[in-house]
């Protein structure tokens, strides 16, 4: 809670934090020192990602990226698609078409997929639109 700056009477402000009390943690930090801890980046990343897009946060939105990319594997894929769609987080949403198309090559073979389809059929669409086109540039790559 807050107090308004001196001359107004309405009374307290309450601001809602949408992170649990280690994500604000780990918030605070990085604006004392410009980083996060390993293990709290290690558990942290996608809601300190978020809240770096909230915030618009440039480095610590990199960091948090950075992580995520190499934390990257089939069980989370769509989770992290859908991360890096909302958090406007590009080079996430590369890596995660990157490792769909050199990994599966067909999305729908990959854990949740049915579950991704339903919750969001136009997104579901545009990860295999990217992907066909991620595979083709690989294909062409391989044939000169």
């Amino acid at each position: 809670m807050f107090l308004r700056m001196k001359g107004t009477n309405d009374g307290p402000i309450e601001l809602k934090m949408d992170m649990d009390h280690e994500a604000l943690q780990s918030f605070v930090h990085f604006f004392y020192t410009g980083s996060v801890n390993d293990e709290a980046m290690d558990s942290l990343a996608d809601e300190l990602l978020r809240a770096a897009e909230k915030y618009k946060i440039p480095l610590l939105h990199q960091c948090c990226q950075e992580k995520l990319v190499n934390s990257i594997h089939p069980e989370k894929i769509f989770q992290l698609y859908v991360l890096g769609i909302k958090c406007d987080a590009h080079e996430l949403v590369q890596a995660v078409i990157n490792y769909a198309a050199i990994s599966f090559g067909d999305v729908s073979e990959i854990d949740g997929y049915d579950k991704f389809l339903k919750d969001d059929p136009a997104l579901v669409a545009t990860l295999c639109n990217s992907v066909v086109k991620r595979l083709k540039k690989l294909k062409d790559v391989h044939m000169d």
